[in-house]
């Protein structure tokens, strides 16, 4: 969706998904201890994967300059970006392709939000974020 302002300036928004893949260093998982603290998790056997996975829905609100060229139009915009999680779980593949999942919260922050920038031309853009919320709840992440 977007606002303009001017015939080149305006504000735009939008919803997005994004999720996040990440991958485990050597043979470890991670679970949430009794205490809420996300500890190390030792599968005891030897794993060919594993990963935590997020999902969360975003809203990015950014003021849009957009510059003819030729037929297409050079685009830059900048602004603020929020989230939410809509889940996450935990995946290990053991050597014998076994596969173990788990669901839950690992004591990862319910929102975030950030800064968004994105510069395009035509069909091509490229983009990015960075939020200043921590991915754990203060205290709570591997390590306490």
């Amino acid at each position: 969706m977007s606002l303009g302002l001017t015939r080149h300036i305006g504000f735009v928004t939008g919803l997005g998904l994004n999720w996040n893949n990440y991958r485990f260093d050597g043979n470890n998982n991670i679970q949430k201890g009794i205490d809420g603290i996300i500890e190390e998790l030792d599968p005891g056997l030897n794993l060919k994967k594993s990963k935590p996975a997020t999902l969360f829905l975003n809203l990015p609100f950014m003021l849009e300059l957009q510059v003819p060229v030729d037929h297409n139009r050079l685009y830059i915009a900048a602004g603020q970006i929020g989230a939410v999680k809509l889940g996450s779980h935990t995946k290990m593949v053991f050597e014998n392709d076994h596969t173990v999942k788990a669901y839950g919260d690992f004591s990862l922050n319910m929102l975030r939000y950030g800064a968004t920038a994105c510069v395009g031309y035509g069909n091509i853009q490229l983009y990015g974020t960075y939020y200043v919320t921590p991915l754990f709840q203060t205290g709570k992440g591997p390590g306490g």
